[in-house]
């Protein structure tokens, strides 16, 4: 994604970057940004500086096996859907972890999540948050990102209005009455009492914090979001059934729901069961449809995504989620728009603080009275660990995949 900084073809990504020495390079970014350095680091973009020899000599499946590169941790086997197995580097250059080896496991069952850390079998796994209680009475500790650090907003596939050659004209989606419908079927509070624990913090438009945000944008969080979220967004089905019938569905219509595991949100295929319920109460035709996330990824990236539903849920801040998901020439395509597409260009060329807080602003703006997707939660992130084994695990939340500094794991004494 941080291509789109830089230039979109091989020329203009190899123009881009100027080799300085053995240890620096220097990359000469188009347009500019004050907020590209976030961008292309750990925190949000991940920028990787690959070995030229390893490539040239393994190419792209050698990242499966043989993974090079610099961090505390080198890789020593993948079973492809099953788990990865790493040793620690000795005597790293930053940090090296007081434990020898790491294991990841994938199960996508919450009870054998659950499972496996009571019976010893794992020491930390991403339990269900309306499980974490029965593990806490089996003596694990729930441990939390400092900061939120996921929200799962659901995006409604085919809304390509800054490309509508692309777009289907029959889709219901296409329809705002169909879009405020769906979002007002949805009973938030009880999704977030019984399966989130009550830990869910509501999302008023995708990307866009109150706290987190407005610490870096003075005025880029709008108090009428807030304000008018429960008019417009919150949980009243017969309003719901009302907007279907203005919009020409009074019977409903059929559409696709794909329901995929999230570590950073593992109760996300009982959200989206629960959520199928609310639809089904309104007239709507949902079909639940298990799949793989990376199996989602070329679909929605090749704008063919009408008529579906899934759950695109990174901790990205209002300037990135734009950038990949509202934008054309984005990356996920959720939501275009040319009035987004108009505002954004005008952040490339426009670097004073206040106007680019009110730019922001006005997307989400935008964003917000188009139900541009449907917005849940936002959360930190959980990881339950057994504190026999694990003596501490601090890690921030807003990252690029949802659990980060595995290496700083201090362990129990024992």
């Amino acid at each position: 994604s941080w291509r789109k900084w830089v230039g979109s073809t091989p020329v203009e990504l190899e123009q881009s970057v100027e080799i300085v020495d053995d240890y620096t390079v220097k990359l000469h970014l188009s347009p500019g940004g004050p907020e590209q350095l976030g961008s292309l680091s750990l925190m949000y973009g991940d920028l990787m500086i690959h070995s030229k020899d390893f490539w040239d000599a393994e190419g792209k499946p050698g990242y499966t096996t043989k993974v090079v590169g610099t961090g505390a941790l080198e890789l020593v086997e993948r079973k492809l859907g099953q788990s990865l197995h790493y040793n620690r580097v000795e005597n790293h250059w930053r940090h090296t972890p007081e434990y020898k080896e790491l294991e990841f496991r994938w199960s996508q069952e919450p009870v054998t999540r659950l499972a496996a850390l009571l019976t010893g079998e794992v020491q930390m796994s991403a339990v269900d948050r309306s499980l974490q209680q029965g593990a806490i009475s089996g003596g694990m500790k729930v441990v939390s990102s400092h900061q939120p650090g996921v929200q799962n907003p659901y995006q409604l596939g085919g809304l390509y209005f800054a490309t509508p050659e692309r777009m289907q004209p029959d889709l219901p989606f296409n329809k705002k009455e169909v879009r405020q419908a769906m979002n007002m079927a949805i009973n938030r509070n009880l999704i977030n009492e019984e399966l989130m624990a009550g830990k869910g913090e509501l999302v008023r438009v995708n990307g866009y914090h109150p706290v987190l945000d407005e610490a870096i944008w003075p005025g880029v969080w709008n108090p009428k979001w807030e304000q008018d979220f429960g008019e417009l967004y919150g949980y009243n089905p017969e309003k719901a059934k009302q907007l279907l019938a203005e919009a020409g569905y009074p019977d409903g219509f059929e559409f696709n729901m794909w329901v995929s595991v999230s570590s950073a949100i593992p109760e996300n295929p009982d959200i989206m069961q629960a959520m199928a319920l609310d639809f089904e109460a309104i007239g709507l035709k949902p079909k639940l449809i298990d799949i793989e996330y990376p199996n989602i990824r070329p679909i929605f990236r090749a704008r063919e995504a009408h008529g579906y539903m899934w759950m695109n849920g990174p901790g990205l801040r209002p300037l990135d989620y734009a950038r990949l998901l509202n934008i054309e020439g984005g990356v996920v395509y959720a939501y275009t728009h040319a009035e987004i597409d108009k505002r954004y260009a005008e952040l490339q060329v426009n670097f004073n603080k206040e106007d680019r807080a009110r730019l922001l602003r006005e997307i989400g703006d935008h964003k917000f009275v188009n139900f541009a997707s449907v917005p849940m939660f936002w959360l930190r992130n959980d990881m339950t660990v057994d504190p026999e084994f694990i003596g501490k695990y601090d890690f921030p939340g807003p990252v690029i995949s949802a659990y980060s500094h595995l290496e700083y794991i201090e362990l129990a004494d024992r």
